[in-house]
């Protein structure tokens, strides 16, 4: 009987020539960069997401703090001389005036600006 174990020369790490070795190292040192460069990618592309997002929540809270204030207003019935934005609240086009479609206007394009930015992000 025979007690020594077979020679299996191709499993062990000490039998790869010094060039498999650079390779392999140069190999992995590239997935890893690789690696690193997406996720700072993806970082990059959290912050730039978070900055759009709190600047978009920011002008809608600004301008639903807006409307509340002047619903509130016109609600407690106080009175005032509105003749100055006489021109901006007399219907303009058609039944609409400059103030109603500066609005939808408004309200438009922040709902472009955060599906263009969900379609680049998708």
């Amino acid at each position: 009987m025979n007690d020594t174990p077979p020679n299996n020369t191709a499993s062990e790490p000490d039998s790869f020539s010094s060039d498999d070795l650079a390779t392999r190292r140069a190999s992995r040192t590239k997935r890893l960069s690789l690696y690193e460069k997406s996720q700072q990618r993806r970082l990059a592309q959290a912050r730039s997401d978070q900055r759009f997002y709190a600047g978009m929540f920011s002008l809608i809270g600004f301008t639903a703090l807006l409307a509340i204030l002047i619903g509130a207003i016109s609600i407690n019935g106080v009175t005032f001389n509105a003749s100055g934005l006489a021109g901006w609240t007399t219907p303009w086009l058609g039944p609409f005036s400059k103030l109603e479609l500066a609005g939808l206007g408004l309200i438009t394009l922040i709902a472009l600006a955060v599906y263009l930015r969900m379609r680049k992000r998708g």
